[in-house]
């Protein structure tokens, strides 16, 4: 069993025209991806980079940001991922 801790970061954005809808949108921030976790697969360390991960039409999602159109709702999953933190030769 493992335990990790991400902090995340509310960001407001101005509501100002001819803004469009994404560029209005508020978001919340994931502060750092990186964490201390590691462990060793088949000989290769992996570390966990967490990421957001979107499917709707209110907002949108890149890996360390969601956001959410002016007035609306969303849902957002955080997915982790193993990546490598030493060479894979």
């Amino acid at each position: 069993m493992e335990t990790f801790n991400f902090n995340f970061a509310l960001e407001n954005t101005p509501n100002r025209r001819p803004n469009t809808a994404d560029e209005s949108a508020d978001f919340v921030r994931i502060s750092n991806t990186s964490s201390s976790f590691s462990t060793t697969l088949n000989g290769n360390q992996y570390g966990l980079q967490p990421q957001f991960g979107y499917l709707g039409s209110d907002g949108f999602a890149t890996i360390d940001q969601f956001h959410v159109h002016e007035g609306a709702q969303a849902t957002v999953y955080i997915w982790g991922y193993f990546v490598p933190t030493n060479d894979q030769d």
